[in-house]
């Protein structure tokens, strides 16, 4: 289960740096993030020699808890309308050219 973790953690972690990957891609390939936790969650029960100290399952339950909550707000949230990228409409100009903006017209004499 460590390997596995570590392969999942280089494959998080080299998508991050890459930055040029589609979106979508980028996307997937992080939703990984979470076999990583329990992979990693997993070899520490199983295979680590701190497994029993104390601080190191209090780690383990606030990492665990941090994440199952944060990830239940996450699915439990309503979806957003506007997609990631997409430009939003520009509010309609109501100053003339040459007008800063905030600056009023004045009304002619």
């Amino acid at each position: 289960m460590g390997v596995v973790a570590l392969y999942l953690l280089a494959a998080v972690e080299v998508t991050s740096l890459a930055r040029r990957l589609p979106h979508r891609l980028w996307r997937r390939i992080h939703l990984a993030a979470f076999p990583l936790l329990v992979a990693a969650t997993i070899h520490l029960l199983t295979a680590g020699s701190d497994r029993a100290n104390p601080a190191v399952l209090a780690m383990l339950a606030a990492t665990a808890g941090a994440t199952t909550f944060l990830l239940l707000l996450r699915l439990l949230q309503q979806p957003r309308r506007n997609q990631p990228g997409r430009p939003r409409p520009r509010p309609a100009a109501t100053a003339r050219a040459g007008q800063t903006p905030g600056q009023e017209q004045q009304p002619a004499a």
